[in-house]
């Protein structure tokens, strides 16, 4: 009686196994399957009708992403009739052009029932600064009756895109402005390096102080505050401080700050000058300089 306690359990996990292996193409729910590190990004699943893929019609929707890194899209679809061909699904930078990339899903991982398609993706850099970009799904076979379908919104659903539809393989496309097909994309926010560096500090006459600060990281810094902190005497220190911001420092740019009017106790001493660089995102830049004060100028060692 155990033994066949046993072979029951053995049975289940194996089937358990097998159905399992689909979940990496497809779910059968709005959920994620997989614990990534990204993040949904565009999302359309609202669905009302359909629109059938084969022979020459292909059908498009547009999206504007908001995250750079895309990892995976999302499709609702399902299949009609007898079908026994691929289905390519494509993203491209124009409907009319060509996809940048590609992927071919065969008939035996999509159902007669709607589900959810996912493709995984690697390192897809898109532009996030309101650039569209279109998914397309195509197939050269079929007929009315062995087709694929794909999910759809009988409204405008989705303010950021747009559905496209052409029945000559391409040649030309139409737009329906009031309909959005289903799907999800995931991605991450791609983060770019950011770096500060002091360039120079420099006196002038009339006991002003340059700083320069360069960008050489890849993404713009806002708000940089420049801090001066001015140490005058060994037993008896005298000390004042100023400070100035730089309020955006594009990346590859050099920044320069003015502080005039550097105010010394003694009108000949020799000193200090620390100059501090705090911005959001970058660890705090401090440098130290031995200067010498004169009454009308400021000598600063390099």
């Amino acid at each position: 009686m155990r033994k066949n306690h046993y072979k029951t359990l053995t049975l289940i996990f194996i089937i358990f196994i097998i159905n399992s292996s689909l979940i990496f193409t497809i779910k059968a729910d709005n959920q994620s399957n997989f614990k990534n590190d990204d993040e949904i990004d565009e999302i359309q699943t609202q669905s009302d009708i359909y629109e059938e893929i084969y022979g020459d019609i292909i059908i498009g929707q547009s999206f504007r992403p908001d995250l750079g890194n895309l990892t995976r899209i999302e499709l609702l679809l399902s299949k009609k009739g007898n079908v026994k061909f691929n289905i390519t699904v494509g993203i491209r930078e124009q409907i009319a052009g060509q996809d940048f990339i590609n992927i071919s899903i065969p008939p035996t991982k999509i159902t007669t029932n709607q589900q959810w398609i996912q493709i995984n993706f690697t390192n897809i850099v898109l532009n996030t600064e309101g650039k569209a970009y279109y998914i397309v799904c195509k197939t050269s076979k079929g007929d009315q009756n062995n087709s694929y379908r794909w999910y759809a919104s009988a409204t405008d659903t989705y303010p950021k895109g747009i559905q496209y539809y052409t029945d000559n393989s391409g040649e030309t496309w139409s737009q329906n402005t009031s309909r959005d097909l289903c799907f999800i994309t995931h991605g991450k926010e791609i983060i770019k390096d950011t770096r500060l560096e002091i360039t120079y500090v420099t006196g002038k006459s009339g006991k002003t102080i340059n700083v320069g600060i360069e960008n050489t990281g890849e993404a713009d810094i806002k708000n940089i505050e420049v801090y001066l902190g001015i140490e005058i005497g060994l037993l008896l220190k005298l000390n004042t401080h100023y400070n100035d911001t730089i309020e955006l420092l594009k990346a590859g740019k050099l920044g320069g700050l003015i502080f005039p009017n550097i105010f010394v106790l003694r009108p000949i001493a020799f000193g200090n000058i620390k100059v501090t660089v705090l911005a959001d995102g970058i660890d705090a830049i401090n440098k130290t300089y031995s200067a010498f004060f004169l009454p009308f100028y400021i000598y600063i060692s390099k």
